[in-house]
């Protein structure tokens, strides 16, 4: 049976063409009519008829279906660019055109743009009127529409829906949907080929001249269908293609005869009318390296070594996803090829004994999409955790070294500060065990310093800093990080206070003072020659230290402007024992000491021998009269009655400069104040004192601290809060209790002293101190941190 083809005579397009322009809608009503019911009818004023004729394949390298041409003036003949165009998906709306692969699963647009190119024409006039075909690969291509496009077509189409641009409000429909369709393919029968588009009849139209509407592509390209899809699967090449529908109108009333490829598109030969363009869909990939990060910096350095066998763990974020592992190859490398579009996080299984230095989370969040479809340098460092060990060993020779007759020390402290800061938190400690021997396990990167709590009367030998400081490499374990400790052997004292003992009872009272420069000497047994001499300090105490076991004696030296009131015994520490005798008011006898033994309180009481009335003037300093009866020249310096800052500096062995809140600092050289007294005077009185590179030697007691020097000497009275900074040399110091529970801490370089009342004395920086706890009914306690200093706990600490 023949095809019925149904035509204008030239006579009625030539008037359509020559007519005003207010003429056109009468010829688009009539367009209209046969766009929606295959024939065409004119107004009355046209001549029209109707006749049939065989189709015969053209004459063309291009198949035509359905064209007339005898009648027509190859004039009149008119051409429809289109152009089909892939646009990124940008949340749900059209984005730029692609200008590469889409990704497996993620969602694009395709774009038909239409432009009328007639080339006789110096003034196009636009497409008003236009059907097309659709076809895509469903297997490639999942249309977002096909949920709410039935297989009958959609009539009308809502303005809305972007398969039809909405500069088309007339006439808009789609004639039927075959989600199933197949590809587009141009090597099947030709009587077929119409049977693989997906969407037919997809048309709609404008009356410009009415208002309703506007003409597209006259001087450009512009849109008459957008579609949004899924890409399905990789392709090289997917293909989306056009074709026309029928015979529509350019805006001047001209039929459209023909369609040529625009931009991205090419003309189908297989199917007249028809073009098409093809879309890449690839998979995207993430990769990256696994190295061994030896000094933990989380950078891989030139040297570093990547990481086989390591599994990378690839998770997406969608949990519908499947979890992927790859291992990395000989050199550290690994790949996951081939991903979808989507969210991921990529992760290490990290090995036993290993701790991450990159990424510092062990993850990375990855997005792969159109414009970012490959994620590289995805890089993993890894620091293999060392183990830090050595020996705490007792150095009886003091060289340093281990000898075949030096014990292991058991149950010593010994510290490891990670990254060797004031950060704690991750700081560690382990005790030595029955042999000497400890182990830090599962070290990480960084520097670390390696600290011991060195025993009670001990000395450190080995390391000469007192610490190690070590820089860790990757898997790299250190063995020889020894501690030596002498012991120290002469390590008795004997020590007391020369006091004015107004009320001549041989008790110490708050209100009695120490004598400053009296001169006691000590003697072994009954030798007349002294072993040692020292001058009392600026509260009147005087110290023998390194002591051997043996028996002494003690004798003071008096001076013209006091006579004795007392004397009293002391007491041994750690015994608590009173031991020896005294002979009149200026000697004790027959002291006897063992090891390591304190002797303390070997007090003596003097008066002055002739006191005057200016000593009951509420207006005296008293310290200060007592100190020039000593021959002495001495410099008092006063607080107020408030609460009072007041700094100290020993700036050499002759000169001292002391500053009292905001008030002018004053400095004191040795020849003008061989003693330096400080009297705080009430308030809460915060105080340092601060040494210098010199050796000094520091007495304190909870409200207040002495100072010797070669030169010069130092008293600070009645501070509620004492610093004590030594400052460098080598520094020795007391630090006696009060008559309360007290607390004792020490860590670092500091030994801090505080009372039930809050009264509290810090030293800081002393080579040597000896911490005396008198035995009373007061329970003091001890907590010992990892020290640089040597401390000698005596008395009744707990």
């Amino acid at each position: 049976m023949p095809q019925i083809v149904t035509a204008n005579l030239s006579l009625a397009t030539s008037l359509a063409r020559a007519l005003p322009e207010t003429r056109n809608p009468p010829i688009l009503g009539a367009f209209w009519q046969t766009f929606a019911g295959g024939g065409l009818c004119c107004e009355e004023s046209f001549v029209h008829r109707r006749f049939t004729v065989p189709l015969r394949p053209m004459p063309s390298s291009r198949r035509r279906f359905g064209r007339f041409e005898p009648l027509e003036s190859r004039r009149l003949l008119a051409t429809l660019g289109v152009d089909i165009r892939f646009l990124a998906d940008d949340a749900g709306s059209p984005g730029a055109e692609l200008q590469s692969a889409v990704l497996r699963e993620e969602a694009f647009w395709v774009e038909v743009r239409v432009q009328d190119i007639r080339t006789d024409l110096t003034d196009p006039a636009g497409v008003i009127a236009l059907p097309l075909n659709l076809s895509w690969d469903p297997n490639l291509f999942q249309f977002a529409g096909a949920d709410t496009t039935p297989a009958a077509g959609i009539d009308p189409l809502p303005l809305a829906n972007e398969l039809v641009t909405d500069q088309f409000p007339l006439q808009r429909a789609v004639a039927s949907f075959d989600a199933d369709a197949a590809a587009f393919d141009p090597n099947a029968n030709a009587g077929e080929l119409l049977d693989f588009f997906n969407l037919r009849g997809v048309r709609g139209g404008a009356l410009p001249n009415s208002g309703q509407g506007d003409a597209i592509g006259l001087n450009t390209a512009e849109t008459f269908s957008r579609l949004q899809f899924v890409a399905l699967a990789n392709a090289n090449d997917a293909p989306f293609t056009v074709n026309l529908d029928g015979s529509m109108s350019f805006a001047d009333a001209a039929p459209l005869d023909e369609v040529a490829a625009l931009g991205n598109a090419t003309d189908v030969t297989a199917l007249a009318n028809t073009v098409a363009a093809t879309l890449p869909i690839a998979g995207g990939q993430i990769s990256g390296s696994k190295f061994d990060d030896t000094n933990g910096d989380g950078v891989r350095d030139t040297g570093e070594p990547g990481l086989a066998d390591v599994t990378i763990q690839l998770t997406p974020l969608d949990p519908t996803g499947t979890v992927q592992q790859v291992t990395t190859d000989a050199d550290g490398n690994y790949l996951f090829a081939d991903l979808p579009a989507g969210s991921y996080t990529v992760a290490e299984v990290v090995p036993t004994g290993s701790t991450i230095t990159l990424p510092t989370d062990n993850q990375y969040d990855v997005v792969l999409e159109q414009d970012s479809s490959a994620a590289d340098g995805l890089d993993f460092g890894n620091f293999s955790t060392v183990t830090l060990s050595g020996l705490k060993f007792e150095d009886l020779d003091g060289d340093g070294v281990q000898d075949a007759d030096e014990a292991g020390l058991a149950g010593v402290t010994i510290r490891l500060n990670t990254n060797s800061d004031d950060d704690s938190s991750n700081d560690r400690t382990a005790v030595t065990d029955a042999n000497g021997e400890y182990t830090f396990s599962d070290v990480g990167p960084g520097t670390h310093t390696l600290s011991e709590v060195i025993p009670a009367n001990y000395q450190p030998t080995t390391p000469l800093e007192g610490s190690y400081v070590v820089t860790v490499s990757s898997g790299q374990d250190r063995d020889d990080l020894d501690f030596g400790n002498q012991p120290i052997e002469a390590g008795s004292t004997l020590a007391g206070v020369v006091y004015n003992d107004v009320d001549r009872d041989g008790i110490f009272d708050a209100n009695e003072y120490g004598l400053v420069g009296w001169t006691v000497e000590l003697f072994a047994g009954t030798d007349t020659t002294a072993l040692q001499s020292t001058t009392t300090d600026a509260a009147g105490n005087y110290r023998f230290d390194n002591l051997p076991a043996g028996t002494y004696r003690v004798v003071e030296t008096q001076m013209p402007a006091f006579v004795d009131a007392s004397i009293t015994l002391g007491s041994v520490l750690p015994s608590g024992q009173t031991r020896g005798t005294t002979n009149g008011f200026n000697s004790f006898e027959d002291i006897t000491l063992g090891g390591q033994e304190s002797a303390i309180d070997y007090n003596f009481g003097e008066v002055l021998a002739a006191v005057t009335k200016r000593m009951f003037l509420s207006s005296t300093n008293v310290r200060q009269e007592l100190c020039a009866n000593s021959s002495l020249s001495c410099q008092s310096i006063l607080g107020t009655a408030g609460d009072d800052e007041i700094l100290v500096e020993h700036l050499t062995d002759n000169r001292m400069r002391v500053t009292v809140n905001d008030a002018a600092p004053v400095e004191l050289s040795a020849d003008a104040a061989a003693v330096v007294l400080v009297e705080g005077l009430g308030g809460q009185d915060t105080v340092s004192v601060i040494g210098n590179q010199s050796d000094e030697d520091f007495t304190a007691a909870p409200s207040q601290v002495t100072l010797t020097a070669a030169d010069q000497r130092l008293g600070v009275f009645g501070g509620e809060q004492i610093t004590v900074d030594g400052g460098g040399g080598s520094d020795t110091g007391v630090l006696n209790d009060s008559d309360g529970a007290d607390q004792l801490t020490a860590s670092g370089d500091s030994l801090q002293l505080t009372t039930p009342d809050d009264q509290r004395v810090e030293m800081i920086d002393i080579d040597t101190i000896a911490a005396i706890s008198a035995i009373d009914d007061a329970e003091d306690q001890a907590d010992i941190d990892a020290i640089d200093f040597v401390l000698r706990l005596t008395g009744d600490w707990t």
